[in-house]
């Protein structure tokens, strides 16, 4: 479960189609998932996949956020 809210929280935190504010609280709770995954690693396949992990969320890199009127879809006279 601490893997799947991971990926949840890294992936929402990528994704330029939200606020960029939602995105950076995401990003901030990742930890959280990553350490109960620690504490839960029993042998070295659960260690490696911790650290590949904390090595995603080390090197994530946001991109500016999508504005609202890019958001917009339809043709410009609706």
């Amino acid at each position: 479960m601490a893997r799947t809210c991971f990926r949840l929280l890294l992936d929402t935190a990528t994704d330029p189609a939200l606020p960029w504010h939602w995105r950076c609280l995401c990003l901030d709770q990742a930890y959280r998932p990553l350490r109960d995954m620690r504490v839960a690693a029993r042998n070295p396949e659960h260690l490696q996949l911790w650290h590949q992990h904390g090595r995603q969320l080390a090197v994530c890199t946001l991109l500016p956020s999508i504005s609202f009127s890019d958001l917009l879809q339809g043709h410009s006279d609706e």
